[in-house]
């Protein structure tokens, strides 16, 4: 039986990011036929404002009051968002605030019910504080989407690029992303700085996939002078890509955190292309 998402969660905020992750969020909802889940930061409840280092109680008392209100407003515009760009969609959604300081350990004993993350970039600041995307994949688990800022989907062709190396963790990532492979035009198995690898790696998954109508090949390359990230975004460029599928540390993470990594690069940098990590 064909793998499906059932449930999918986005942090977003009442910003340009994130209503655009909101969009993003809810189309793919409707699209897959899933629940959404909408997350956002509650901070009218912070009783340390940056701004609340004056002199005298009555005036600390006065700034957390402003503060507190103008948070209230803030949050109040948000859930204004939520159910604005929900009601453009035919599908189930509810609207969660949590607070500034959720911690990975309570992100991970609520689980938040839900088969795939929809993050923004780095820059975004969406997440509550002292929390990644990477914290999120590797504590939870869960597949996770990363949303480049002040993307917008190009209409035409959907094709996607795999970074391919043959390890579980790529193969799982494809299992866990088939939901959206299985809508693609074309599906570009790239293999970088491996001209050994056996000619028959992902053979039965291409072959799968052309059988469903869907173009599938494999591609060689080099990096030359670019990193193993840099390539797989050159790459998906040239393809006019709408989504990189890639599995995380496919080497160790202790390795990776020390000589650097695939991994490592795209999460803590802005692409121009949504990823979508697995591991």
């Amino acid at each position: 039986m064909l793998h499906e998402w059932e449930n999918i969660a986005v942090f977003f905020n009442n910003s340009e990011e994130g209503r655009l992750l909101l969009s993003f969020a809810a189309e793919a909802a409707e699209k897959f036929n899933a629940k959404l889940t909408a997350i956002c930061i509650d901070r009218s409840s912070d009783s340390r404002p940056y701004n609340a280092y004056v002199i005298g109680a009555a005036a600390r008392q006065e700034v957390l009051e402003k503060y507190r209100t103008e948070q209230q407003s803030e949050m109040d515009d948000t859930e204004k968002l939520f159910h604005e760009i929900v009601g453009q969609y035919k599908i189930e959604a509810k609207y969660r605030r949590i607070g500034k300081y959720f911690s990975i350990d309570e992100i991970e004993s609520e689980s938040f019910y839900c088969d795939l993350v929809i993050l923004g970039s780095p820059e975004t600041r969406i997440l509550p504080e002292g929390l990644t995307a990477e914290q999120i994949l590797l504590k939870i688990g869960i597949p996770t989407v990363i949303v480049p800022a002040k993307w917008h989907a190009k209409s035409g062709e959907k094709n996607i690029v795999i970074a391919w190396n043959a390890s579980h963790v790529v193969r799982k990532a494809i299992v866990d992303a088939l939901p959206i492979i299985m809508t693609a035009d074309a599906v570009r198995f790239l293999v970088i700085d491996n001209p050994d690898l056996d000619a028959k790696s992902g053979k039965d998954i291409i072959n799968y996939l052309n059988d469903k109508g869907i173009k599938a090949d494999i591609q060689y390359v080099e990096s030359h002078d670019l990193s193993i990230a840099e390539t797989i975004i050159e790459h998906a460029e040239d393809l006019n890509a709408s989504l990189v599928i890639m599995g995380a540390y496919s080497r160790s993470r202790f390795t990776e955190m020390f000589l650097g990594g695939v991994t490592k690069e795209l999460f803590f940098n802005e692409v121009p292309v949504p990823l979508f990590i697995s591991r």
